[in-house]
């Protein structure tokens, strides 16, 4: 049986990992306390040479799935393999790191952030699988920026639509108030009784608050009944004139209490 020391120095733990990822098995090390708890959870530095450096990141991968290391997005294997990916062999030649890559997620545990440190990836157990997921990912990601155009055509329409209105404003104002003056003097051509019926039936093309204040008086001269004056009454807007507010309301209010009182 083999004996192993009850800790390890940074430099046998890295060729443990090494010996492990060579060999393709951890049953060697089944019983190295120092590797079953993972003695060394990060390294500020790595094997220089490349191979060297892979079988350094086949033993953590190995390591981390027989012996249930905890890493998460933080587990050394992703920080390694961030190392490989960055060697110039390995960016001249990206199938080899393909390869790599199809590797360690046919060979991972439980964690789904191994060896790429991104969920995005969790369910794919080879390089076809991320392949997919990317293209996936890519396409989404086209959809929503699509979108997000098409949003921001639509607001650039509506701002400029919003800015010509603005502009146009002050000529509709112009355009209203020239309409409800001549529908108001066409109002004065008729009789107090037939400005009233247009009153009542609430077909004035100009708003009740612009009805001249003789007009309103000559009407509350009139006699009417009380059936008038509550329509009269349901007709003043909540804001209103001061003198419909403060005279023609009160007095149609005294009228109306005069014919409850008298009937």
């Amino acid at each position: 049986m083999i004996h192993f020391k009850k800790q390890l120095t940074k430099n046998e733990f890295i060729r443990i990992m090494q010996d492990i990822g060579i060999n393709g098995n951890t049953s060697k090390y089944s019983r190295c306390e120092p590797i079953i708890n993972q003695q060394y959870k990060t390294f500020d530095t790595y094997p220089q040479d490349l191979s060297d450096l892979i079988n350094f990141f086949k033993g953590l991968v190995l390591c981390e799935r027989d012996f249930n290391w905890v890493g998460g997005s933080v587990a050394s294997n992703i920080f390694a393999f961030r190392e490989i990916s960055k060697h110039p062999f390995m960016m001249l030649n990206p199938m080899r790191l393909d390869d790599l890559t199809d590797w360690a997620l046919k060979s991972r545990g439980n964690n789904g952030y191994s060896p790429l440190g991104s969920w995005r990836y969790e369910s794919c157990r080879s390089i076809n699988d991320v392949r997919e997921r990317n293209i996936f990912f890519d396409n989404k990601r086209r959809f929503y920026e699509r979108q997000q155009s098409q949003i921001a055509k639509i607001k650039a329409k509506k701002n400029s639509l919003r800015e010509k209105l603005n502009e146009l404003r002050p000529l509709r104002r112009y355009l209203n108030k020239q309409t409800f003056d001549l529908n108001i003097k066409m109002f004065l051509l008729l009789s107090t009784e037939e400005q009233l019926k247009l009153i009542l039936k609430n077909k004035l093309n100009f708003p009740l608050n612009l009805i001249p204040n003789e007009c309103l008086v000559r009407i509350l001269k009139t006699e009417l009944d009380i059936n008038q004056i509550n329509t009269l009454l349901s007709l003043i807007p909540r804001r209103t004139s001061e003198f419909i507010k403060t005279n023609f309301k009160k007095d149609l209010i005294e009228k109306k209490k005069l014919k409850l009182a008298s009937n």
